[in-house]
This record gives structure tokens, sequence and C-alpha cells, in this order.
């Protein structure tokens, strides 16, 4: 390491001090394009990787990457990274600034223009260098400025659930499968009517009992904003609050949305034989904690972010609005 050093004091005296930017040029900073990290329910993780680099024979200090996040020349937030950093002689160190931007604070920042496919942010900054272990330098720091400017697609998505129906078979049926589940027919009788109106009835009454019910809702989906969006859903599924799951499939079409939004519908047949204590304790008003489950991928048209984003979404979902019905 030595001979190196003399080495590279020497070149410097033979090269002279003023052409040493030239001889071996300075530590610098790299930005790589703007990208979308993930989506979630509350808003925009953007991610955007960077590289810094050190030029000389010798190690060197980041003494800190200071970030600034503006919107129209506003703070929307400082990040720092890299904060003492060592950076090998003759190397260089990727790294990322991460952000999150609440989908509430951009429908805020857009109220004016909610109509427009995207708002502009700037990222700006700089990485700051601690050059004091570099021999025969006039300067032992140096700043090292950064600018992008980037878009931010103006949107917030929504979910709704109306519609909600349990459909049974028709009394007749469910009073002989009951009948063959064990109850006598009188009482097999009363519990279908019950069943069919939705009225409380026993928890263990589907025991034994081989039935096939359909589970029906509407599943709107929309953007309130207006960046052009394309959203495709893989998965839906109704979380009963105590583990079981139920995997909801669209009746029609492929489920993919795009514009304002649509309406899809979700059906799912399950069978008494292992959902029945569920849907006797819907009968009952007594299931509570159930929750609706999207797995889904959102593309931004026009806009340069990866296709197919991943969108999961868990939210609260009352199934005591579920009306029994028969088919």
């Amino acid at each position: 390491m030595k001979r190196i050093i003399l080495l590279f004091g020497a070149a410097l005296l033979l090269a002279g001090c003023a052409t040493m930017g030239q001889f071996l040029g300075e530590p610098e900073i790299r930005l790589n394009a703007m990208a979308l990290e993930s989506l979630d329910r509350e808003g925009i993780t953007f991610r955007c990787d960077y590289t810094v680099k050190n030029p000389y024979p010798v190690g060197i200090r980041v003494s800190q990457v200071s970030t600034d996040v503006l919107f129209e020349e506003s703070l929307f937030v400082s990040l720092v990274t890299d904060e003492g950093l060592n950076l090998a002689a003759a190397s260089s160190n990727r790294n990322s600034v991460l952000f999150k931007i609440p989908y509430d604070r951009l429908w805020e920042l857009g109220e004016e223009s909610r109509d427009r496919e995207s708002l502009p942010f700037t990222l700006e900054g700089e990485a700051r260098f601690d050059l004091s272990m570099v021999p025969m330098l006039e300067k032992t720091s140096l700043a090292v400025p950064f600018h992008l400017d980037f878009e931010v697609p103006l949107f917030k998505p929504e979910f709704r659930v109306t519609g909600g129906q349990i459909l049974m078979p028709d009394a007749r049926e469910i009073s002989q499968a009951l009948v063959q589940g064990g109850l006598n027919v009188l009482k097999a009788g009363i519990t279908a009517g019950k069943i069919i109106l939705g009225q409380p009835v026993e928890e263990s009454v589907f025991e034994g009992v081989d039935l096939d019910v359909t589970v029906l809702f509407d599943l709107t989906v929309e953007n309130r904003g207006g960046a052009p969006w394309v959203f495709e859903l893989d998965k839906c599924r109704i979380n009963s609050g105590v583990g079981s799951l139920m995997d909801m499939e669209v009746r029609s079409g492929d489920g993919i949305i795009d514009g304002a939004g649509d309406t899809l519908q979700m059906a799912a047949v399950i069978n008494t034989l292992e959902w029945g204590s569920f849907i006797a304790g819907l009968a009952g008003g007594r299931i509570t904690g159930s929750a609706l489950e999207l797995e889904s991928r959102l593309t931004f048209p026009g806009l340069p972010y990866e296709a197919k984003l991943p969108l999961d979404i868990r939210q609260d979902l009352s199934l005591k609005a579920f009306r029994f019905a028969s088919e």
C-alpha cells in the first residue's frame, strides 16, 4: 500500500496539481432511472438505485448521500443514506433511495388537477465525500450534486364488495339432506325454512350433510385519479376469520379492468361437509373478523415503469350484509 501511495504521489507531482482532476477524475454518483418498488393499500413506494465511485488508488469515505424529494419545488421528504461508508481504492458501491408517497397525500397534492395522469416530482441532493486520506489534494472534501425528474401516477385504488348472497338449494333439497344427515322430518323442514330465510340455526346443523352452496358478490374496482391503468386480478379470497380461505373466481370475463374502473361478479361453490359451521354461523350472524384478500397486478401505460406490478390488498369484509336466498 505504501508503494501505491508513493507512486500515486509521484504521478501527481509530475502531472501537477492543476491537472489532478483530468489525471484521475473525481469521485462521482450516478443515478439510475426511478422505479416503482411496490404498491399497497396505503401508497406507492419508489426506488432510485445509485452508484458512488472512487477513482483513486487509495480508500475514501462517503460522509453521506443526502436526498430531497420535491413536488413543484416544495419539500416532500428528506432522506440520508450511505452515512460513513468506506469506499476501497478504485471501487464503487451501489445502494438505493426508498421513499413512500401515500395515496391520500398524493390526492391532496393533485386536488386541483385530478384529471391529470401524473404529477411532477424531483429527486435532488448531493453525495459528500471525505478525501482526507488522499495525499496531495488541495481539498479534503467534495460535494457532488445530483438531480432527477420523475412522474408519479395520480391514482388511488378503491375496492368495494356489494350484493353479497349465499345461494342455498331449495327448501325441499335442504330438508332431504338434513334428514339424510340424521334430523327427523319435522325438524328438518323447520330448519330448512330458517336457513333459506337466513335465521339463526345450530352450528352443528350441517354435520354429515352434503350440500353445495354458492357464494356470490360484486367486486367493484375503481381508480380515483386520471392515471391510465390496467388492473389484473390474480386471486380473490374470503378469509373466514378462523383460518379458512374461500377461493373466489370471476364468473365471466378475464378479471382485467382498465379505465376508471368496473365491477366483477365473483363466485365460489362450497360444500357443507367442509363449510357447514361457517354457513350456520352466517345464518346466525356469528361470523366476525372476516376479510377480503386480493392479489393483483397493475400496469400504468404511458409511464416508464415496470408492467404488472404486484398489488396485494386485505380489507375487512362484513358478511352480515350477505343475504341468504334459494337458487
